[in-house]
């Protein structure tokens, strides 16, 4: 079992990994690639928690306290956690964010000290019926979001006008992150 710098041939393994631990802990559709991609990009690259020559493990920090720790939910969690977690916290990252349903990792976190702060919920639901056309108010006149010319304005709205950061749990992000 090693700990290394994750390289860009890694990345491919931590997509899988990224899968492997959605499709385990969440009775969500299946994500693509694409998208646990833009997830596992959104980090620094970190480090590969090897075992028995394959990637089983992955731990990243993001920006301000995010964090990110992936381990092969088919594995014995103890090794790859107690490593990912340490070299998180030796980088100053206390916060590891967890499935609900991630039983084995929830308690090893306990064990170990940590405590839940907040839960995270992805928001999806069944539609029987089409939703009802919208009643915008008089002067409110709707646009298509347009990427790389809305970026600011969005951002600005939500971290600015609606203060998304000071409700609890919720984090500030730069616009480059956000993006």
């Amino acid at each position: 079992m090693t700990l290394r710098p994750v390289t860009p041939a890694d990345r491919p393994a931590l997509i899988a990994l990224g899968q492997a631990e959605d499709a385990a802990w969440s009775d969500a559709p299946p994500v693509s690639d694409e998208e646990v991609g833009e997830f596992v990009d959104s980090y620094e690259p970190g480090v590969v928690f090897e075992r028995d020559g394959r990637v089983a493990g992955h731990a990243a920090t993001g920006e301000g306290e995010l964090s990110l720790v992936l381990v092969d939910p088919a594995d014995d969690p103890e090794p790859a956690l107690e490593a990912l977690v340490e070299r998180l916290g030796e980088r100053g990252h206390h916060e590891v964010v967890s499935y609900g349903s991630d039983a084995r990792r929830i308690a090893w976190l306990e064990a170990h000290g940590f405590t839940h702060r907040r839960s995270a919920f992805d928001l999806h639901r069944g539609i029987d019926a089409p939703l009802a056309p919208a009643d915008w108010p008089a002067g409110v006149t709707i646009a298509r979001y347009r990427p790389g010319e809305d970026d600011e304005a969005v951002h600005a709205l939500i971290y600015v006008d609606a203060a998304w950061a000071e409700v609890p749990g919720h984090v500030e992000r730069s616009l480059e992150s956000w993006r």
